[in-house]
Order: C-alpha cells, then sequence, then structure tokens
C-alpha cells in the first residue's frame, strides 16, 4: 500500500504545465566584420556555459501540451515512499515464497524467483519510459498504480494460504 501511495502522488495533478523546448531560429550567416571587431565582440560578452541543454518538454511529445507539470515535492514524497514500501516488499516476498516452498530444496525455485525480478528490473524501465515518451506521466504511473492494486488484490485473495 505504501508503494501504492507513492505512485499515486506521482500523478500529474494541478493546472500548471510543463515549459515546451521550442526550437529556436538560428541565423547561420556570417558577418562582415574586421578581425578586430571579432576580437573586441569576444571580449566584451559575458562568459556563458554552452553545455547545458535545453529545458523542458520536447515539442515531439504532445501530452506535454495538456498533462499538468510533476512538483518536486511530489517527486521527493514518492521517492520517499517508494524508497520504503519497495524493499520491505522485496523481503516480504522472498520469505513467503520461501514459506510456500516448505522444508525441501529451494534453491531451483528461489533462483527463477531471482532470475523473474531481474529481468522486471531490465525490461520493466524500458517499456514503461517508452509509454511515458508516448502517453505521458498519467498512463504510465497510472499502469503501475494498476499493477501494484492487482498485486495487493492477488495477496488478499491467497491470504488465507
Amino acid at each position: 500500500i505504501v508503494v501504492w501511495v507513492g505512485f499515486f502522488i506521482l500523478l500529474p495533478w494541478g493546472n500548471q504545465f510543463p515549459k515546451i523546448q521550442w526550437e529556436d531560429l538560428h541565423n547561420n550567416s556570417i558577418p562582415n566584420t574586421t578581425f578586430g571587431e571579432i576580437i573586441i565582440t569576444l571580449w566584451k560578452s559575458p562568459r556563458e556555459d554552452h553545455n547545458e541543454g535545453p529545458t523542458g518538454c520536447p515539442i515531439e511529445q504532445a501530452w506535454c501540451f495538456y498533462t499538468p507539470m510533476i512538483h518536486l515535492a511530489q517527486f521527493l514524497t514518492s521517492a520517499v515512499l517508494i524508497g520504503i514500501g519497495y524493499p520491505s516488499c522485496n523481503v516480504m516476498s522472498y520469505t513467503l515464497y520461501s514459506k510456500i516452498l516448505g522444508p525441501k530444496p529451494q534453491g531451483v525455485y528461489m533462483g527463477w524467483l531471482t532470475a523473474s525480478g531481474s529481468a522486471a528490473r531490465i525490461l520493466g524501465p524500458v517499456f514503461i519510459s517508452q509509454l511515458y515518451t508516448s502517453w505521458g506521466p498519467r498512463w504510465a504511473f497510472s499502469l503501475v498504480c494498476g499493477i501494484v492494486v492487482l498485486t495487493i488484490l492477488l495477496l488478499v485473495a491467497v491470504y488465507k494460504r
């Protein structure tokens, strides 16, 4: 439930939209100036860090125009909740799985559980990042909330066992 609350908080709320990365027009022509004028212009121009990348939502992502931005407080709160909830769930799932397997040798079965968890940690971010890029944070985080609710419901269904 703590993990679900963390992802629920990550859903975009409010009416403040993100900045959009509009493409700037650049003049690629070379002006007719003397060498002295170029040196003076370079000497007087303020030092700028040109290593900064563009900020804001890319123009190619249409969802940026109608999806509110996620605020820093939302992100930090959800990061703390997910950071607390995920390790607890992971430890409890391994413990429950070992109790379900019983006293027989568990090495192969625990290996399959670990392998499936590793595959999910590899493929999950790839899938969610594609979904996020195409459809935005509402769809991505709603899908994760749905998966967590489904997991909670399955745990409630098999609780007596």
